[in-house]
């Protein structure tokens, strides 16, 4: 095929040489450099021929695909000074772009920047990664820790919503990449949509593209200690971008990473005897059932709750699961929303479930839009929507489609192919990260037993067990630090995204963590 697409000579010399490299050549550091010198003649070719090479490339050394998009790529950011919504100058500074991570597909993650209100060029840069799958990290920037939050003006029936300035922001100690991953969740784009672009091996690779090509556009941060951060289902794709980083860097691609550690709240791994195994435990531990109740389940399940192994297991399962199944999973103290617009078949599903859930942190008791209780991203997402808002960040056409901060369409068809994030939480520990791992104690859905089970089997020995961190001199959780350097804390009374429900602890907690100090 490679020869049918060539004409010239010297094409069909370079062709040659790059197949033969690609079939007999290992993963090794001396490897990148032979890639080095053979990758500038590969772009010299025709367009369809490079093209054609980097499929090859990619199947064979899917880590030296990414040096290959790094070279000679162009720019697509934009300095942001005003925002609407906003009265003034912003009091930071603000970036927003998009970064290609596949050429053939134009698939293009799009991102925000805020560099750090106290001292960008030596405090740490933190890139985090939102759930889902399916949810824009932009709605993080809007209504999670950033800068800003987004609410409805009541004194404007009608008007946009209005951003006021968030005080517990964690720009105010580091600067923050916001990026909507993966490709088609926020404003990100891609040619094509499926299975080809929606699943965890090629979201990483986005990822791992995306911030080398980052920092060859910030060199000046390149010796900023870098971190990964993640909630809910960003907490499974964090240690396998990471894991992603650290091959890269180890067989000597640039530009290399400086990756410090990692900070997931809530975090999903997709192994079920921890997702949902430690259910039955949680669940007696919150008084959701009874000791008669969990003595009996634990007795005729015999530990495992995930596949039921008897018609008693399955009757003790099924009996837990409906004194809870009118719980929110999310945060099981909060009240579960109703369906009350009056309209609910004009919105799509995404926007139904956060009109259906009712709101927490700047809870708004009216919808002027709707009449309908309204989850706290509503607001961002009426903001983000806006052809100003689209206007001042730099949105491509190619994104027409409407924004949502959380994607459930895509969540649908996205594609599970890694089973598990355990294997690479354990590999990437191995590295002696730093790792701060954070649980909203009232979340079901990936609650802290079944964080606490996975932690240890990464085999590390306690230092502290279970003692309260404070914030004001109230107790804000309780936290435990192992001699791998991993700290783990629950966050009393919130729920599945911390930042949603107790950002000024949230806050105080990944400050002191940053800092190495006593948390």
């Amino acid at each position: 095929m490679c020869l049918s697409l060539l004409w010239r000579e010297r094409e069909t010399r370079a062709c040659r040489q790059f197949l033969f490299t690609v079939d007999a050549l290992s993963v090794t550091p001396s490897t990148y450099a032979y890639f080095q010198v053979l990758i500038p003649p590969v772009l010299d070719l025709a367009p369809r021929v490079a093209s054609y090479l980097r499929i090859i490339l990619m199947e064979k050394f899917p880590s030296f695909f990414v040096s290959l998009l790094v070279v000679g790529w162009a720019s697509g950011k934009k300095t942001i000074d005003y925002l609407p919504g906003y009265d003034g100058r912003l009091p930071f500074e603000l970036e927003a772009g998009y970064v290609e991570v596949n050429e053939l597909q134009n698939a293009n993650l799009f991102y925000t920047f805020v560099k750090s209100e106290r001292n960008p060029a030596e405090d740490p840069i933190l890139l985090w990664l939102i759930g889902g799958p399916g949810c824009s990290g932009f709605g993080k920037f809007i209504n999670g820790f950033g800068p800003f939050y987004a609410e409805f003006n009541f004194s404007d029936i009608g008007s946009q919503p209005v951003l006021r300035l968030e005080e517990n922001s964690w720009t105010k100690f580091c600067s923050v990449i916001f990026v909507d991953s993966p490709v088609g969740s926020g404003f990100s784009y891609s040619n094509i949509n499926g299975a080809r672009v929606l699943r965890d091996t090629i979201t990483s690779k986005h990822l791992d593209i995306f911030t080398r090509k980052w920092f060859v556009d910030h060199p000046e941060f390149l010796s900023n200690h870098f971190y990964v951060g993640g909630d809910s289902y960003g907490g499974k794709v964090a240690p396998i971008m990471i894991h992603d980083l650290i091959t890269g860097n180890d067989a000597g691609m640039q530009p290399f990473i400086n990756i410090k550690g990692f900070v997931v709240g809530n975090p999903i791994t997709n192994d079920l005897p921890y997702d949902a195994g430690t259910l039955v435990e949680y669940s007696h531990g919150m008084g959701l059932i009874s000791d008669e109740m969990f003595e009996e389940t634990k007795k005729s399940c015999k530990g495992d709750y995930v596949t039921p192994r008897n018609a008693k297991c399955k009757e003790c399962l099924d009996k837990l699961h409906r004194n809870i199944d009118r719980l929110d999973k999310g945060h099981i103290l909060q009240a579960v929303g109703e369906m009350v617009c009056p309209k609910i078949e004009q919105y799509t599903k995404s926007d139904r479930y956060l009109l259906g859930v009712k709101g927490t942190r700047h809870f708004l008791e009216k919808n002027p839009y709707a009449g309908c209780e309204v989850d706290v991203q509503f607001p961002a997402k009426v903001w983000a929507d806006s052809g100003p808002v689209r206007e001042a960040l730099g949105v491509r056409k190619e994104h027409a489609h409407e924004f949502h901060t959380c994607d459930l369409d895509l969540g649908d068809s996205y594609i599970i192919d890694i089973s598990s994030a355990v294997p690479y939480y354990q590999k990437i520990m191995k590295r002696r990260l730093r790792a701060l791992v954070y649980s909203g104690d009232y979340d079901q859905m990936a609650n802290f037993r079944g964080t606490l089970a996975w932690i240890k089997t990464l085999n590390s020995s306690i230092i502290d067990d279970w003692e309260p961190w404070f914030v004001d001199n109230q107790v804000a959780g309780y936290k435990r630090t192992y001699a791998n350097n991993l700290t783990f804390a629950t966050v009393k009374g919130a729920g599945h995204v911390v930042s949603y429900t107790k950002l000024r602890e949230n806050t105080a907690l990944v400050r002191r963590w940053m800092a190495g100090k006593t948390i």
